[in-house]
């Protein structure tokens, strides 16, 4: 789903997961509204990019559990899920 963080690739070792995703270039959403005014436009552009990847998840019968600005990410100006360690069926 484009409003969710791409996994590329995964790695488990006896003592490391390893996961290896998509580069967010505007970092989480927390650093991101820190940088500099934004628009309500831009802000609210991002809130329904959020709400789209979690209806995905929902439709899909998977709840986040841990949605957090840490947790939302911005990627021109796009608005990205990750972090689906605590992910339930």
């Amino acid at each position: 789903h484009e409003n969710i963080v791409k996994i590329y690739a995964y790695f488990i070792s006896a003592k490391n997961i390893s996961i290896y995703s998509h580069y967010c270039n505007g970092g989480d959403l927390d650093k991101y509204l820190e940088t500099k005014d934004r628009l309500f436009e831009e802000k609210l552009s991002l809130m329904i990019d959020y709400v789209n990847g979690i209806c995905y998840l929902h439709e899909r019968l998977h709840a986040h559990n841990d949605l957090k600005p840490s947790n939302l990410m911005v990627h021109d100006q796009r608005g990205l899920i990750t972090d689906f360690g605590t992910v339930l069926p």
